[in-house]
């Protein structure tokens, strides 16, 4: 009859590579618990990048993307000539305006570079001597592409309602649709500029703090909620005439808080979609009529 002999356990060695931590009853070990939060991104951080990548800072994080391919380029610069004959020139239009390419705009903590941004003249009488912009723009164009088309729907759109950027286009040269988008009063109509209207569904959540969703053509909107702000409702995004409350101050849950100017609650709204060929007017240039597919005439 043997007996059962005690099992001897040797030392457990930590895990190759692995520091070995210390545990204590009850508590529960956070692999990250030690990290340190990561800082707010600054100016440097976009003088450092390559050549090659542009960067914007959007509520403290640092995003950067390549150059944009050729199709962009194309729509971009054609969209550009369009505008810029009859209102920055004002050959066949009115004028009054300043429409510049890829402007560096700095709002508040924010570093942003819109695909064409135009001033009306009263409000930028002159060029800055920077090279760069603070005073907000009136218009703002992004042509979406797809390293730039979420955070072009969500976390810059937030930031151009907070400072009061009045109208935005989003031109996609592979759907061949421009979406043109207002900043109104929260009160105002759902309705906008061509009269349509469109059911607005729930969309999973948002890049970052105070991202909003902006629904493609063809489909239902995507609608992200905004984080809390001292006196702003949720942020929005529509689809055909709808829209949602946009905050004037999202909160930034990320790195590096910030302050945005005050002002009432203001929302997007989803004047017109145009596709393919159709003739664009629209605000704020609607005095001026140009068919579509002047942005990609090599695919007719």
């Amino acid at each position: 009859s043997g007996g059962c002999g005690r099992l001897r356990r040797g030392k457990q060695r930590p895990l190759a590579g692995r520091e070995a931590r210390p545990q204590y009853p009850g508590v529960q070990q956070s692999q990250d618990m030690h990290k340190p939060k990561p800082r707010p991104a600054t100016y440097a951080d976009i003088e450092a990048l390559p050549e090659h990548l542009v960067g914007e800072i959007i509520f403290g994080v640092l995003h950067t993307h390549p150059r944009p391919a050729p199709r962009h380029s194309r729509a971009t610069s054609r969209l550009g000539i369009e505008i810029g004959g009859p209102f920055d020139r004002g050959r066949g239009g009115p004028g009054g305006w300043i429409i510049l390419d890829e402007p560096e705009l700095h709002l508040g903590p924010h570093v942003i570079v819109p695909d064409i941004a135009g001033w009306r003249r009263e409000r930028m009488p002159r060029l800055p001597e920077t090279a760069w912009f603070e005073t907000p723009p009136d218009w703002v164009c992004e042509v979406l592409s797809p390293s730039t088309a979420r955070i072009d729907r969500t976390d810059k759109l937030a930031v151009y309602a907070a400072f009061n950027v009045s109208h935005a286009w989003y031109v996609d040269p592979v759907a061949k649709t421009l979406e043109v988008f207002a900043l109104v009063s929260a009160g105002a109509a759902l309705s906008g500029y061509s009269g349509a209207s469109a059911d607005v569904a729930p969309a999973p959540e948002a890049t970052g703090a105070g991202a909003i969703m902006l629904g493609s053509s063809g489909a239902s909107a995507d609608v992200a909620s905004a984080p809390e702000a001292p006196g702003a409702g949720a942020t929005m995004s529509g689809s055909s005439g709808a829209s949602a409350d946009v905050a004037s101050a999202p909160e930034a849950t990320g790195a590096g808080a910030w302050s945005a100017p005050e002002a009432p609650i203001r929302r997007w709204r989803l004047d017109a979609t145009f596709k393919d060929d159709e003739a664009v007017s629209a605000p704020p240039f609607e005095v001026h009529t140009f068919p579509l597919d002047v942005l990609w005439p090599e695919e007719g």
